[in-house]
């Protein structure tokens, strides 16, 4: 068994299901994915792929083109969370941030 730990509210993660074109095997899981990844596709849209979460399509009109764009809580730096004076907005800015993640900071 691979213990795959807990959620950030403390639940075990049980096992992880395998879509049925994997056939139960997490070697062919891993055989198709792979292949998929180290692909002519997937290496011709990398550079999209990093204007998109580091770049010029990260924010702004780009973004928009694109269909990039989240909720402002998580870009990066949108909001100094330590100058929240209302405890209970500060945890709620918290939580929301931890349980959704931040956008990396763009280069």
């Amino acid at each position: 068994d691979f213990k795959l730990g807990t959620s950030q509210d403390g639940d075990v993660l049980g096992d992880v299901e395998l879509p049925p074109w994997a056939k139960n095997s997490p070697e062919k899981f891993i055989e198709v994915m792979r292949a998929a990844l180290e692909s002519d596709v997937c290496s011709s849209m990398l550079p999209d792929w990093v204007d998109l979460i580091f770049g010029r399509k990260q924010q702004g009109p780009e973004s928009i083109k694109a269909h990039n764009v989240f909720f402002y809580l998580t870009y990066y730096g949108s909001v100094d969370v330590a100058s929240i004076k209302d405890e209970g907005l500060r945890q709620a800015t918290e939580l929301q941030i931890a349980h959704f993640g931040q956008c990396p900071m763009q280069l």
